[in-house]
């Protein structure tokens, strides 16, 4: 017998061919909004015209952009020693993890009445390795959050952060981002969403999707709510100090003396190696009230259950940061100059898309990605999907429409392509624009 599993609701799945077997119903309840419409949209380009696609978030895609040749033979030099083919500590090599903590180790003023300096420097014990940001991100949300509480996350945001909360039963409640002014968040609605099940809030800086950094103003605003509403956060920080020449990275926990703080990052998209996959979690805790919570023994536990990170990039990694940290040396002019393509890929499309018909770029900060606000009634389309779809179909050109990232009426870019393939696909916009009637 054939069995469709569609509408199928797992617990009347009983036999089939007389097998026990069923669909969990977390499995079939897993929705990632990205990856269900790449892999699932029923659309087709224009025949004749090449495609160009802005619409992954990998900037290996089409080659221009690269890990700098230092560090290639750096790993291959590890891979030959033979000295790191075997499993690390679960939550990863000891040596790694303190070339992480040394590398965002900080110090910061207490703010306290005697007006001391409160020393917040990091060691290898508040710091955890991972397979990716992503997998650091399920770790925190699984420490912090129990079923049937929520967390708050950003709107415009990445839709992992829902993909991996509601895969554990945890409500996710979205607090507003605001296009008109640099995508700074609406800190009188997060306050309107908390309740005593609030179990953390969100915060990603720079911004996938939106390209952009908040100042250290607007951070201290955070911090300054979280403290007022006593909820602990969660900073998606894997862009760290990717932005361009005009703006400056201001790390969360650096204008944090007293909200306790985990903070996720990774090497995948500064040394542009998504796929070797190594992020981690910093622990932020000066109070100590996450060692008092059992949080750091709750992200302990975890990484016992996890895959660990490559070994053989973990013991790459302490070569890496201080390569990254030291100037003059390849690896830092490789991320100098990965920064100054993507500035300058941001400027180009912002050029060539100012004679768009219904289109207006919200220029990126930072990042790899670029928010195009749609008018839709002038561009004769229903919403950022019909647009989308449309635009593939005219000019295969694909880009995500902003629904992904519960922005209707936006469509998301990437901004990693050569200039020259850029610079057609815009190309291609603009002609489809004007020819929308």
């Amino acid at each position: 017998n054939k069995v469709g599993m569609a509408g199928v609701e797992a617990e009347d799945m009983k036999r089939v061919d007389g097998w026990r077997i069923h669909a969990s119903r977390r499995s079939l309840a897993t929705v990632n909004p990205i990856r269900n419409f790449v892999q699932g949209a029923e659309m087709v380009p224009h025949p004749e015209k090449s495609t160009i696609r802005l619409d992954v978030g990998d900037p290996c895609v089409y080659g221009n952009l690269r890990v700098d040749n230092s560090v290639v033979e750096q790993l291959v030099e590890i891979a030959r020693s033979s000295e790191n083919n075997g499993y690390t500590l679960s939550n990863g090599r000891m040596d790694a993890r303190q070339a992480v903590a040394e590398y965002f180790s900080l110090e910061l003023v207490s703010g306290s009445d005697d007006g001391g300096v409160r020393n917040n420097k990091l060691n290898k014990e508040d710091v955890l390795l991972f397979v990716g940001a992503s997998g650091a991100l399920e770790a925190a949300i699984g420490a912090m959050c129990n079923e049937g509480d929520n967390i708050l996350v950003p709107r415009p945001g990445f839709p992992l952060f829902q993909t991996l909360a509601e895969g554990m039963g945890v409500e996710c409640r979205f607090y507003d981002l605001d296009p008109r002014r640099g995508w700074e968040i609406d800190l009188e609605g997060v306050e309107k969403l908390v309740d005593d099940r609030t179990a953390a809030w969100v915060i990603n800086n720079p911004s996938n999707p939106c390209g952009s950094c908040f100042s250290r103003e607007h951070l201290e605003r955070i911090v300054s709510k979280a403290e007022n509403v006593r909820v602990p956060i969660i900073a998606d920080e894997i862009y760290h100090g990717m932005v361009f020449s005009a703006t400056e990275f201001v790390p969360l926990a650096s204008v944090n003396q007293t909200v306790p703080m985990l903070v996720i990052g990774g090497i995948s998209k500064q040394f542009v190696v998504p796929g070797w996959r190594l992020g981690w979690i910093l622990i932020y805790d000066v109070e100590e009230r996450f060692r008092a919570a059992e949080v750091r023994r709750g992200l302990q536990q975890l990484s016992t259950r996890m895959l660990l990170p490559c070994s053989l990039i973990q013991a790459l990694l302490p070569w890496l940061l201080q390569e990254r940290r030291t100037p003059g040396t390849a690896v830092s002019a490789a991320v100098q100059s990965l920064m100054s393509d993507l500035e300058q890929n941001a400027d180009l499309v912002n050029q060539c898309l100012a004679t768009a018909r219904g289109i207006r770029c919200i220029p990126p900060q930072g990042a790899m990605y670029m928010m195009l606000e749609l008018d839709c009634a002038a561009l004769c389309v229903t919403d950022d999907i019909d647009f989308t779809r449309k635009l593939y179909a005219s000019e295969s050109v694909y880009v995500l429409p902003g629904s992904c990232f519960g922005a209707s009426n936006f469509v998301r870019i990437v901004i990693t392509p050569d200039a020259p393939r850029l610079e057609e696909a815009c190309r291609r916009i603009v002609a489809f624009t004007l020819a929308r009637k």
